[in-house]
Parts: C-alpha cells; sequence; structure tokens
C-alpha cells in the first residue's frame, strides 16, 4: 500500500491513517517498511489539519480493537497538539475533547496512564476556563457512569492530573500574593466547579469494590485539599469520620475512608488533633475490630499517621500527641467493642505444642476459648502497635541529640520547651502571630532534623515530662485544656500523659496475652510485634527487666518478664525470681518453667556460667522441648567458643536423647555441628563430640546417621591428634571404607590392608588439660606403638563390611558405634591424665 498521503484524496486520509496505526510500530520487529510507515504517520502528524487529523484518529480510534493501535493514535493526538501554541477554539476543541476523554478511559492501562501524564501538556495550552470546566465535567461524568472499572479508574486518575495542574505561585505584583496558575490562567482560589464536583465524586469512589479505584480516588482528593484553605482540611476530617460511622457494614468503602483519613491526619497539625480528639479517636479505633482484615491494616496506618513527623510541628506537640495516642491505644484494648472476656471456671482447651513454630518467642499454653471473642480488635491493636514502634525505633541508634553549650537552651530546643504550654494552633497560625509573648511560635530547626533525630527528641521528653501515675489509669482521652494567661490559648499541659516505658510495658503485657491466646492470629502478631516492643522498652527503660520480674504476681507478668529477661540487652538482669520459679515450677506442663529456662539459660550463657547452663538443660520439660531447645542450643553455642568444657557437649546431647522429636533431635545435631567450627583443634572439645554423637547413635535410632558421621568425622579431622578416630569414624561411613583403607594412620605411615594398626604411646611426661587455653601436647609422640585390644582385626573387619554395605544394619551399627567408643577412650587416656579421661561406656 502506498503510504505517501499527498498523492492521496481527502477522504482516503483516515483509511491510510489507521493502516499506519495498525501495521506500523509496535506490530513486530523494525523494518524499512516498519520505518517508511512511521516516517509517513510523523509527516501527518506535523502536517495536516487539526481538523482532519482529528476525524482520522476518531475513526482509528472508534473503529479498531488493536490496543496498540488506539495507543498510537492517541500519542499522535497529543504531538499534534504539542506543537500548537493554544488549544484548538470553539468547535475544533469539542471534536478533539471527546477523543482526549477516551484515551484516559481507554482500557488498556498503557493508554490511560500515557495520557494522563500528558494532560498537564494541554492544560498549559489552555486559555479559557470554559474549556476546563467542560473537560472536568466529561472526567466527571465518566467516573461516576463508567461501564468498566478501568474507565472510572482512568476518569480519577485523569481528574487527579488536572487538579495536579494547578500550581502554587507568587503574584507578579506587589502584594506577592499566593494563587493557582493553570498555563496562562491564574486563579485566587480553586473553581468553583472543582470545588462543588470533586470532593462527592472522590467520597463515592472511595467505595468501589476495585483497589486501584479507591487509591486513585483518595489521591485526587489529597492533591485538591493541598489546593484549598486549611478549612477544607478540616471538614475533611469531619465529613470522614461520619462516613465511617455510616459505612462500617461497607468493607470496601470502610476501607477507602480510612485511607484517605491517612491523608487527611498527615496533613493536620498536632494542636488541632489534639482538641478534636473526640470526633475522630474513638471511630478509628473501633474500626480495628473490623471483620475485614484490609479494614483493620488501614485503620493501623491512620495511627501510624498520627504519630509520625507532622511538618512544621513542634517536637512537644507531636510528644503530647503521641504519648495519647498510645496511652488511649493500650486503654482501648480493654474496653473494645464487642470485647467477651471468659466467665470464671470457664473450661480450657489443650494447646499443641507441635503446631506452634520454633521460631515463636512464647511457649505454647493452655487458653480459655471464649478469651477469642474479640480476637479482631486486639489483632488491629498490634497491628497499630508494630507500625508506632517501628516509627519509635528509628531514634534508637540516633538517641545522641545535639545539646547546646552551657547556659541558656536555644531558643527552639526540647530543654527550652519543656515548660512551655501548647498552643492551639490551626494551619493559618494567625492566633499566634497576635500573641503577645508568641509563646513557641518559632520553629524548631526540623528541615537540619532528620526523622530519626526528632523522633529521638520526643522520646527523650516524654520520659523526662510523662507523669508516673498516667498510665496505671489510662482513661483514652487527652487532658483538659487549658487557658494561658498570656495569650488566652488553649494549651495541653505534657505532664498529664504517661511516660513512653508504661505504656510499652501495657502494650508488652497485652501482647503475652494474645501470645498465650487460642487464635493463631493473635500468636502470630504477638510474636511479630513483641520484639521491637521489647527492644524499645529495654532502650527507655535499662532496668525493665529487673522491674517486671521483681512486680510480676500472674502468669502474663511473669512470661513478659522472662521475655525482656531474654532479650534485656546490655544491661543484665537479676536471674534470682528466674530461678525461683524454675525451682518451683509444678511440673513439666508450666509453661512459666521454658520460658523461665529460656531467659535463665540465656543470661547464664552469656555470663560464662557453665554450671548454670548445664542446670539448666537438666529441667528442660519434654512437653515445650521443640520450642525451647533451639534457643537453648542457639545460647550455648555461643558459650563453648568462650568457655571449651566438654560438659556442654553432653548437655546437647542428653536433652537430644530425651526429646521425643525426631526433627528437634536432628536440630540438636546440628547444633553440636556449628559448635564444632567454634572449637578450634582442642582435641579434647572435638573427642567429646565424637563420644557424644556415639552415644547419640546408640540411645536413639530416631536420628539422621548421616548427618551424626559427618558432625564425628568433622570433629576428629580438625586435629592430628584424632586422626586415628578419623580413620575409625570413616570407616563407619557408607561409601568411604575403601578410601579408609588407604588413609595415612596417626602417625603418617600408610595403613595396608589387614595390617594391625596400634596406638600411639607418649612419654612418660607427656600430659594434656581439658582447656584449650593450656596449649598443645607437651612432648613428642614416641615411636613405639602398643596393641590394641585382641579384638581390633575383628572390629576392623565388621567395620568395614559395614562401610562397604552401604546401608547400615542398627544392629551392625551399634557393635561398631560401641567400638569406636573404646578406642575414643584408649586415645584419650593415652593423652590426657587419668582423671580426665571420658568413660568408654559413656551414654548421656
Amino acid at each position: 500500500m502506498d503510504v505517501d498521503w499527498r498523492r492521496r484524496p481527502v477522504d482516503e486520509w483516515p483509511a491510510l491513517v489507521r493502516y499506519l496505526l495498525e501495521n506500523g510500530d509496535g506490530h513486530g520487529p523494525s523494518t524499512p517498511r516498519t520505518d517508511a510507515m512511521a516516517a509517513a504517520l510523523n509527516d501527518m502528524v506535523a502536517s495536516l489539519p487539526t481538523a482532519a487529523l482529528v476525524r482520522a484518529l476518531d475513526a482509528t480510534v472508534t473503529g479498531t480493537s488493536d490496543p496498540v493501535a488506539r495507543d498510537a493514535a492517541h500519542r499522535a493526538l497529543y504531538a499534534h497538539l504539542a506543537r500548537q501554541s493554544a488549544l484548538p477554539p470553539g468547535d475544533l476543541f469539542e471534536m478533539v475533547r471527546p477523543l482526549v476523554v477516551a484515551g484516559l478511559t481507554d482500557v488498556w492501562s498503557a493508554t490511560r496512564k500515557h495520557c494522563a501524564h500528558a494532560l498537564p501538556l494541554l492544560l498549559d495550552r489552555c486559555t479559557d476556563p470554559a474549556q476546563i470546566r467542560t473537560l472536568f465535567h466529561d472526567l466527571v461524568a465518566a467516573a461516576t457512569t463508567g461501564r468498566t472499572w478501568q474507565a472510572v479508574q482512568g476518569a480519577a486518575g485523569a481528574i487527579n492530573a488536572l487538579v495536579r495542574s494547578f500550581q502554587w505561585q507568587i503574584a507578579p505584583d506587589a502584594t506577592n500574593r499566593l494563587h493557582l496558575a493553570v498555563g496562562a490562567m491564574t486563579f485566587d482560589a480553586m473553581p468553583a466547579f472543582i470545588r462543588d464536583a470533586l470532593p462527592p465524586t472522590m467520597y463515592r469512589l472511595m467505595g468501589h469494590a476495585q483497589t486501584t479505584v479507591r487509591e486513585t480516588a483518595i489521591r485526587a482528593l489529597a492533591a485538591y485539599l493541598s489546593r484549598a484553605p486549611a478549612a477544607a482540611t478540616e471538614a475533611a476530617l469531619a465529613t470522614t469520620m461520619r462516613g465511617l460511622g455510616e459505612s462500617r457494614d461497607d468493607a470496601f468503602r470502610t476501607e477507602g475512608l480510612l485511607g484517605f483519613a491517612v491523608e487527611v491526619v498527615s496533613r493536620l497539625p498536632p494542636a488541632y488533633l489534639l482538641s478534636t480528639w473526640a470526633t475522630y479517636f474513638d471511630t478509628v479505633q473501633a474500626m480495628l475490630g473490623h471483620r475485614a482484615s484490609t479494614v483493620r491494616q488501614m485503620a493501623s496506618r491512620v495511627f501510624l499517621a498520627l504519630v509520625a513527623r507532622h511538618r512544621d510541628a513542634h517536637v512537644a506537640d507531636r510528644a503530647v500527641l503521641v504519648g495519647h495516642v498510645m496511652q488511649s491505644l493500650a486503654s482501648g484494648w480493654a474496653r473494645a467493642p464487642g470485647v467477651v472476656e471468659p466467665a470464671p471456671g470457664a473450661d480450657h482447651h489443650p494447646a499443641m505444642p507441635t503446631t506452634t513454630a520454633p521460631a515463636s518467642m512464647f511457649p505454647p499454653v493452655d487458653r480459655p476459648a471464649a478469651a477469642s471473642a474479640n480476637w479482631e480488635s486486639k489483632e488491629g491493636h498490634l497491628l497499630a502497635y508494630e507500625l508506632i514502634v517501628v516509627v519509635l525505633s528509628a531514634a534508637m541508634d540516633h538517641d545522641a541529640p545535639c545539646r547546646p553549650a552551657a547556659g541558656r537552651p536555644h531558643r527552639g530546643s526540647v530543654v527550652a520547651l519543656a515548660g512551655r504550654p501548647l498552643q492551639r494552633r490551626c494551619s493559618h497560625h494567625q492566633h499566634q502571630q497576635d500573641a503577645p509573648e508568641r509563646l513557641r511560635s518559632q520553629s524548631l530547626p526540623n528541615l537540619a532534623m532528620s526523622d530519626q533525630e526528632e523522633t529521638s527528641h520526643l522520646l527523650s521528653y516524654l520520659e523526662s515530662a510523662g507523669s508516673s501515675s498516667a498510665g496505671d489509669a489510662c482513661a483514652g482521652r487527652p487532658p483538659l485544656g487549658r487557658t494561658c494567661t498570656d495569650c488566652q490559648s488553649e494549651y495541653f499541659p505534657a505532664d498529664a500523659i504517661a511516660r513512653p516505658s508504661l505504656v510499652l510495658r501495657a502494650w508488652l503485657l497485652q501482647c503475652v496475652a494474645s501470645a498465650v491466646d487460642g487464635r493463631w492470629e493473635l500468636r502470630r502478631m504477638a510474636d511479630q510485634v513483641s520484639p521491637a516492643i521489647v527492644r524499645l522498652l529495654v532502650h527507655l527503660r535499662p532496668t525493665i527487666a529487673d522491674d517486671l520480674l521483681r512486680s510480676a504476681t500472674d502468669r502474663v507478668g511473669r512470661l513478659a518478664a522472662c521475655l525482656v529477661a531474654r532479650h534485656h540487652g546490655r544491661a543484665a538482669p537479676d536471674t534470682t525470681m528466674l530461678r525461683q520459679w524454675v525451682s518451683s515450677s509444678p511440673g513439666a506442663d508450666d509453661p512459666l518453667l521454658a520460658a523461665a529456662l529460656d531467659a535463665l539459660v540465656s543470661n547464664a550463657a552469656v555470663e560464662g556460667d557453665v554450671d548454670a547452663v548445664v542446670a539448666g538443660c537438666g529441667r528442660v520439660p519434654g512437653r515445650y522441648a521443640s520450642w525451647l531447645l533451639p534457643r537453648i542450643w542457639s545460647a550455648m553455642g555461643a558459650l563453648v567458643g568462650r568457655c571449651r568444657d566438654a560438659r556442654l557437649i553432653s548437655a546437647v546431647v542428653d536433652l537430644a536423647v530425651r526429646c521425643d522429636n525426631a526433627a528437634t533431635r536432628n536440630g540438636a545435631v546440628l547444633a553440636i555441628r556449628d559448635m564444632v567450627d567454634s572449637m578450634g583443634d582442642d582435641h579434647v572439645m572435638l573427642a567429646a563430640v565424637v563420644t557424644g554423637a556415639c552415644a547419640l547413635l546408640i540411645a536413639t535410632g530416631d536420628v539422621d546417621v548421616k548427618a551424626v558421621l559427618d558432625v564425628m568425622h568433622c570433629a576428629a579431622s580438625r586435629t592430628q591428634a584424632l586422626d586415628g578416630i578419623r580413620y575409625e569414624v570413616d570407616l563407619l561411613t557408607p561409601g568411604q571404607g575403601r578410601r579408609a583403607s588407604t588413609t595415612p594412620s596417626a602417625l603418617g605411615r600408610p595403613a595396608a590392608p589387614g595390617h594391625r594398626r596400634k596406638a600411639p604411646s607418649l612419654d612418660s611426661g607427656t600430659a594434656l588439660s581439658r582447656s584449650s587455653s593450656d596449649g598443645d601436647v607437651a612432648g613428642d609422640a614416641g615411636d613405639d606403638w602398643d596393641d590394641w585390644d585382641s579384638d581390633s582385626d575383628a572390629g576392623d573387619d565388621h567395620l568395614e563390611k559395614v562401610a562397604d554395605a552401604g546401608d547400615l544394619d542398627r544392629a551392625d551399627l551399634l557393635n561398631a558405634v560401641q567400638r569406636l567408643q573404646v578406642k575414643v577412650a584408649d586415645v584419650l587416656r593415652l593423652l590426657l591424665p587419668a582423671d580426665d579421661v571420658i568413660a568408654p561406656d559413656h551414654v548421656i
């Protein structure tokens, strides 16, 4: 087909344009033919009159089902309009407008995005406000009556782009006033047609079933608020809360309104949020118990917005707001709507410890079934706790705020602001400008202070100014406003709020109560939130572990104390209460015993107290072994590197033997393998590993034999003093028998098949200490070799038969392992004093 449009009559141009769009770029690899078609299309876009090109493009858009062709048509339209100095006037604009709306509401997302991105360039060339009004009403109609969600989302996105085209500028005249400008047009405020139609339309779209539609509507209305007076944002908060009260049963609308509430709250100053506390807090807190999980998550984000850094907000202002949010959330836990507390003497249902993940921070426990009746509200509170703690925890690494030189605090510092009143301010700050003293009207140097540094100031301010009794009587309401005697403004005393450490302590107790609940959702969230709460709590109050240990009286309080003692940070707690709880435990079914042992062994390992670690391992309850043992082994693994004591290996093997869970027992093998890496060439510890592994194979058959043999081989291979033991271990390993027969012996001489092997003898003055710090073997090994026991040859033949068989028979394996134990003891008898020799029949 000839693509030279200049040779064709005018009535053939639409067909030619459609042909070029449907067969040009985007329809296969680039060829000289497609390049010629693209050049012809570009020539038509640049040369055709607007009316002729619009008719041709409109025919393609309405007549083709090819999304690539439609996208190319809209790109061609915007490329043509970009060449014009102004939008076409009159009837010509009426021809362009439907094509523009069609691109903004196209079913293909790439087309919608491109058209929305190019819309501001089109509006910059607009010289008549009526054109913007007409286009805006078309978009509102499409958003309201769109047949597909793609059309609705595209229209909402176009409205967002249109609103964002209005930019604040300073008037060039002497007034220096701000005004909104679009292209060459200026407005003192948003046009009335936008103010009247945009908010109700976007509020309606916030209830749409499609997530992207709701998100786009939120962005559009937020863009409008940033270009509207402060009163519009304040009114939006009231409208949103009223809508939440009316649409609780509509999950989509509730989620959308909460998402918009996040935007509104982030735009309001803390002083206003405190003064209007009653209009929104209870409503949002009730949404934490909504049956839809997405609604609970979005409600938690509203509380995140409340505690997040606000623009142009003083640290003290934000501190009061953050303190009351935290305090009221803790109070709302017990008085959430729909709470059903268990009746005294309620039946208990047994917990299932086998379903608890090893990574859980809490042991599985029994819990009344009725306690989960309001689990949605509790999970919602935990979601909010997590987000808030993450924000506050970000300041811990920056907890060294700059301090002024000695003397009077600099203006704007936390020290200077601690005793000053909190003024009630609106966005225009008019009242502060009229105040005689202008108390705290100056801003802290927020531009030079990072979020983490400001939050560090905030926490320090709250912890120093907070009341020690407020946290025990959380009323869920901010303090009553007082009147400043200087400027008659309302302020809120900071000493009426609770210290963060007291509130975090209440949060921790609520997390522990959730961790022992019957609902897995609460247990999952408690495991997820508790570490961050403990970390922040210990940071704010280093002695919190001792405080909890002394004051805990019930099960939840003691479990919380054990948790904090387990993760105490740098301030090690007094473990006296932990020892008392362990010694007074009623039995193996007590979850407190497992939690106390976890904290006790962890602290003993940090302090290097091997006796306490070994004693604690002897009290591990079998019911909670699968939860507790991996935690104990982690602590012991760090201890082995510092305290080379063979009793630690014996304790691990003893726990593995007593455990009735195969997975946990195999975990012990992996833990021992990790410990071997920190033993160096300490032959005493390495020999203890081999002996313990032998005992594990003898005591139980429900263990990964290959993994155990690998641990034995790894331990025996780390020092030449155990070369003979390594040779025997290689013979035990399937597939290693023939290779081991050619392995050099302990003295470096090859061991010929059938040759009678001998054990090395040491000089009479040679002795080894059990501690690796005493050095290597003192003295040189002699050239003489004493005979092994009389059945060594028979044992060797048997080991090779077992190894060559490929699969280890249980009886044959036990016999071979018992012989290996004897030979390990023989080697150690030659290397160590008589009192330090490990018994050959040692079975843990």
